[in-house]
């Protein structure tokens, strides 16, 4: 996880708590995936690293759908229903 975010953000990590584990999907249903979410602290400036897959990100609110933000299958299924769920988006 550590190596991921160094990676794919610029930052370090510190505190990290999990979340929960989640199943689901690619968009083309070609490979099934398993998530497991944590929240963590951020150490650094987020910079995307223009050599990785990432190509931008957004912050979401849970009014995203109506804002006309569109999500991941998996997230816009589970993920973000739980954050919902436990207030915390």
């Amino acid at each position: 996880m550590k190596r991921e975010v160094e990676e794919e953000i610029g930052c370090g990590i510190t505190n990290p708590i999990y979340f929960d584990t989640f199943e689901g999907r690619t968009y083309d249903n070609s490979k099934s995936i398993h998530m497991k979410c944590y929240f963590v602290e951020l150490i650094g400036e987020f910079k995307i690293n223009p050599a990785d897959s990432i190509d931008h990100y957004r912050w979401i609110s849970r009014n995203y759908k109506s804002e006309g933000v569109m999500a991941a299958p998996l997230l816009e299924q589970q993920v973000i229903p739980a954050l919902i769920k436990k207030g915390l988006l």
